[in-house]
């Protein structure tokens, strides 16, 4: 018997991604991954500052879904966040949608 998936969930990440902040996320995606959602999306369009730690949480994240066959997916993500995922190779192994302008459009396309 297969078991049915819920609906795609979003999850807002905070200004900062780091510390406390960040492990409190860590807890509210992983509930989310557990929960038997189908798709995981992490919006980034607020996050003012990311550190090591924060990094670390969104390879954990992605390392989770992927066990669980569930898609993790940042979304809107702040040039900050884009830059810090591109250095250091995460971007290969995250859905990404958006180019770091926070609009979501991976292409840099923008509506006037």
């Amino acid at each position: 018997m297969i078991t049915p998936r819920l609906p795609a969930i979003t999850i807002t990440a905070p200004s900062a991604l780091a510390g406390v902040s960040a492990r409190r996320l860590s807890v509210e995606v992983l509930r989310a991954i557990t929960s038997g959602h189908a798709r995981v999306s992490l919006d980034c369009g607020f996050v003012e500052r990311v550190d090591s730690y924060g990094l670390h949480v969104l390879t954990g994240a992605q390392r989770a879904a992927h066990a669980a066959g569930v898609i993790l997916e940042i979304i809107n993500p702040t040039l900050m966040v884009y830059h810090h995922l591109q250095r250091t190779s995460l971007a290969a192994a995250m859905v990404l949608a958006g180019d770091g302008d926070g609009d979501g459009d991976p292409e840099g396309n923008h509506a006037e």
